[in-house]
């Protein structure tokens, strides 16, 4: 789950890099969204069908991954889990939404013939959607924050390296969240920062989960006689 995760963010963040074009762009107020968001649908839905499978694999991964590691129990474990099955369904929400602005953009631009009280109603609407994105997206990630730092406070801590993961978890991801919104200036490089967060938390549970089946298998082998 955790490569699937990997594989899927890193074909969402391709399509961005060819085509200029991601989620976050619209997940905020902008002066210009309804013709960016018409100009963007295309590779919009590419980038919207790839996030519902995403959406999907994280779910799984942060279920599995508390079991796998035998915190599945702890209480500020399940909190978290549980809020991240939330947040996917804020996602799925989010997706849709952000599919229905666009096609709504994409036939008031198309259709000439549209009259100017329809054009100012699909507007006065857009407005008021736009806003609602904003919030939607934003308590997304809020929630998503709170959660990876539930999660980051129940994860076994035997050595070192177990310490790390928890941090990677817990720590960057919420910091970058809350410097987004107070520095509105660095929003562009703060995605980037988020992206790369994503990755580096998805390697990290891979490397995590490979040395805990390595000190299992150890452990089996010592117990063995002779």
């Amino acid at each position: 789950m955790a490569a699937l995760c990997l594989a899927l963010l890193c074909a969402m963040v391709a399509i961005t890099a060819v085509t200029g074009v991601s989620q976050e762009a619209f997940e905020v107020i902008r002066a210009d969204y309804a013709s960016a968001i018409a100009a963007a649908a295309p590779a919009l839905r590419a980038i919207v069908a790839l996030d519902t499978l995403f959406l999907i694999a994280y779910t799984a991964l942060f279920v599995l991954l508390a079991q796998a590691l035998g915190v599945a129990e702890v209480p500020v474990v399940k909190l978290g889990v549980r809020l991240m099955i939330a947040v996917a369904i804020l996602d799925m929400i989010e997706d849709q939404h952000l599919l229905a602005l666009a096609r709504v953009a994409s036939s008031t631009s198309l259709d000439a013939g549209s009259s100017i009280s329809s054009i100012s109603s699909i507007s006065s609407i857009d407005s008021l959607s736009v806003r609602l994105q904003q919030v939607l997206s934003q308590t997304k990630f809020l929630i998503s924050y709170l959660a990876l730092a539930m999660i980051a406070l129940g994860l076994p801590r035997l050595d070192p390296r177990d310490r790390l993961f928890a941090w990677m978890i817990g720590v960057p991801l919420p910091l970058m969240g809350a410097l987004q919104w107070a520095m509105p200036s660095l929003e562009a490089a703060l995605n980037v920062g988020r992206w790369l967060g994503f990755v580096s938390g998805f390697a990290a549970a891979i490397w995590t989960l490979q040395r805990r089946s390595g000190r299992a298998a150890a452990a089996v082998w010592k117990d063995v006689p002779g």
